[in-house]
């Protein structure tokens, strides 16, 4: 899977023991220069998946736009965001109402 950011393309790789292949004990890795994510899936809820994916997707922005945002800002960002789309509901009615394929 490919996730754009900015001019550049991340491959998102899903895999059990995603990180610690590459030296981290982490859940979640973003790497620029390789411009990959990696997110482990071993023993993990869906939840927890997401919230990594979120979290290593602000970390690519970051990257990307040069933003020099601090670890615990793009933890909040990412948090935040995870907790805004999982309420299904409220985006299903915004994209029936507002969305071009009306």
């Amino acid at each position: 899977m490919v996730i754009k950011i900015g001019s550049k393309r991340f491959e998102v790789i899903f895999q059990k023991q995603a990180c610690k292949d590459h030296g981290t004990e982490s859940s979640g890795r973003m790497s620029d220069w390789h411009q990959r994510i990696w997110i482990d899936t071993d023993q993990r809820s869906f939840n927890s998946i997401e919230s990594d994916l979120w979290h290593e997707t602000i970390e690519a922005i970051d990257k990307v736009f040069d933003l020099r945002l601090s670890h615990q800002t793009i933890t909040t960002l990412g948090s935040g965001i995870h907790q805004a789309a999982q309420q299904k509901t409220f985006w299903k009615e915004f994209y029936e109402k507002y969305s071009d394929n009306r």
